[in-house]
């Protein structure tokens, strides 16, 4: 418990207010000294900027063209499956996932489940078939360790040869704008980039 105040001296309820001045030209002084330290973000890069200086390579900027490819060759009863860690696509484009794994981290880290888990998502997506294959090659996007396993990869491999063709290639440069290639542009075309997303359809007629 706090000991009374003897009688005769000041508590400290009785020291006098900083004049209100002097915190306003505080408050003025902080305020100012972040807006300074700030003011790329604030006033000079665009949001496309922001995004890929926090975050890199990973698809952010580029995703809603990439939707938008998406939307317009599919019909709101298309499923598609993106395999990586971008579940923007799907808010985007406004199509549903074939699958319930909206990221592969933890397919990718070291916990005694992530085998499964990478067989159940490759079940998921065979039996929705979905009408488009997104693949994210973005190394922040998967996260992928040294004793990660990777079957889920060969799977994507190997669905892709059977059943799907490729048409669209994004090329994912830190510096400059994306490279978009879509339909027979993409065919046969490889990125130079180590980050880049790959868009395929599935082989056939459309439903």
């Amino acid at each position: 418990f706090p000991r009374r105040a003897h009688a005769g001296s000041k508590s400290q309820l009785d020291a006098p207010a900083p004049p209100f001045a002097a915190v306003v030209i505080l408050t003025v002084l902080s305020i100012g000294g972040s807006v300074c330290l700030e003011q790329d973000y604030l006033f000079r890069k665009s949001p496309e900027q922001i995004s890929r200086h926090c975050y890199g390579y990973n698809p952010f900027v580029e995703s809603p063209e990439i939707a938008r490819y998406l939307r317009e060759h599919t019909s709101a009863d298309d499923r598609i499956a993106v395999i990586g860690s971008e579940p923007q696509l799907y808010f985007y484009s406004g199509r549903r996932p074939a699958t319930g794994y909206l990221y592969t981290y933890p397919l990718m880290e070291p916990q005694p489940f992530a085998l499964a888990m990478q067989r159940e998502m490759a079940r998921e997506v065979d039996a929705a078939d979905p009408r488009y294959l997104i693949f994210v090659g973005t190394p922040t996007s998967w996260l992928t360790r040294p004793t990660s396993p990777l079957e889920i990869q060969s799977w994507l491999f190997r669905t892709i040869a059977e059943r799907y063709q490729l048409v669209g290639v994004v090329e994912i440069s830190r510096n400059q704008p994306a490279e978009y290639h879509w339909d027979a542009a993409a065919a046969g075309y490889e990125p130079k980039t180590e980050s880049w997303v790959r868009v395929f359809v599935r082989k056939g007629p459309a439903d």
